[in-house]
């Protein structure tokens, strides 16, 4: 019995090479999906530059993408990408790493809503996976128009960016992550373009697409191998250390998802434990929040694939957004409670109806979005002049 398990097993060394080959996949992938938007022409980024103008509608492009592809790390390594080439400006891209952050929250209300005939344990599931969205929602409530007026976490993020490629060199043409992660987006390039003889636009459609199954393969199969690798040691962690303190719960969010390169296997793995009562709501919410922090690595890795600082400029905007969520809710005990207490709150509605529930995914996640799209115009105009910045 042994031995065949031993052989079902891969060894670590294989484990460790099929890693390291993901991990090139994913940055080669980036690489390619931003050679294909500077194939599709000025026409493709006017209209991107367009949908992306209104901050609402592209916090629902983020939305909506992470969503659907169940991964925020897939988003933000496309708006690492289409800044990187150009398509659209580092300002448009912040709203759309913001809606990232509130689209993965999806995933905790689905495990969630695995508990939904069970009347007691659903309202603790439920407000388990809502405090995520509370906390999420609240912070780009407070950061959007700071944001919109200031633009401190662009310029915070540029001065970043540039500093570190003067300390690091990451940039020059000649850096040999950036040569090597280059060359299949080249060699496809040629095969469509010189060989097949496909026009610029239809071979850039083909390398975006290409490059987003690649990012989607890559992705599943690195989380896989990291999640399999820390689930034993997990458990330890869990019991020994997670819930001493807030800040000790946060931190060990941040290195779990750091190291899986998912905060849905994260978020997700909290939701059980709440549940059945092994942990409560406050010890669970740092964890979440460091959870956000985590996923910020997967947009760094994919800039550095890149090799420029604008890239590495809107991943360092998605880091320093949850860091800023962060500082806003973790250090003072009552304002941490709020998303918990809302999401609490929600929860007991569930025991009402379960039609509470429906009603707030579908004002999340459609309604709210579509009424900041057609007033966010109005916003401005009313409260334009207590700033004197300008508008997007």
């Amino acid at each position: 019995m042994t031995l065949q398990r031993y052989r079902r097993e891969p060894s670590s060394l294989s484990q460790g090479v099929l890693l390291a080959a993901m991990l090139f996949v994913f940055m080669s992938s980036v690489n390619m999906m931003g050679s294909g938007f500077g194939l599709l022409g000025e026409g493709f980024a006017r209209m991107l530059l367009t949908l992306t103008e209104n901050p609402f509608t592209g916090i629902l492009i983020g939305m909506v993408m992470t969503a659907v592809v169940q991964s925020s790390s897939m988003t933000t390594s496309m708006a690492v990408a289409m800044v990187s080439e150009g398509v659209i400006p580092i300002d448009n891209a912040v709203p759309v790493v913001m809606g990232a952050n509130v689209g993965t929250t999806i995933t905790c209300i689905l495990v969630a809503l695995g508990y939904v005939g069970r009347r007691g344990r659903f309202r603790r599931a439920f407000a388990a996976g809502t405090m995520h969205d509370f906390f999420n929602v609240l912070t780009v409530i407070i950061l959007l128009p700071i944001e919109y007026y200031t633009r401190i976490l662009r310029r915070s993020a540029v001065w970043m960016a540039d500093h570190f490629a003067e300390f690091t060199h990451f940039s020059s043409a000649r850096s040999p992550l950036r040569i090597v992660t280059g060359k299949p987006a080249e060699w496809l390039r040629y095969m469509l373009i010189d060989t097949v003889g496909l026009s610029a636009r239809a071979a850039g459609i083909v390398m975006i697409v290409v490059a987003l199954l690649l990012l989607f393969v890559s992705l599943y199969y690195m989380t896989r191998l990291l999640k399999g690798f820390m689930a034993a040691r997990m458990s330890n962690i869990l019991d020994k250390y997670l819930f001493r303190n807030a800040v000790t719960a946060l931190l060990v969010g941040v290195v779990f998802t750091a190291a899986v390169q998912s905060s849905s296997v994260t978020t997700g793995l909290v939701v059980p434990l709440v549940t059945a009562g092994v942990l409560t709501h406050v010890q669970a919410f740092p964890y979440t929040m460091g959870a956000n922090l985590g996923t910020t690595v997967t947009g760094i890795l994919a800039a550095l694939a890149r090799g420029d600082t604008l890239g590495l400029s809107i991943a360092f905007v998605h880091m320093l957004f949850n860091m800023s969520g962060v500082a806003i809710f973790l250090p003072i005990k009552r304002i941490r409670h709020i998303p918990v207490s809302l999401a609490l709150w929600l929860a007991n509605l569930t025991l009402i109806s379960r039609w509470y529930a429906v009603g707030f995914i579908l004002i999340m996640f459609f309604v709210v979005p579509f009424i900041g799209i057609f007033g966010w115009r109005w916003f401005v105009g009313v409260f334009g002049t207590m700033w004197s910045g300008q508008g997007l």
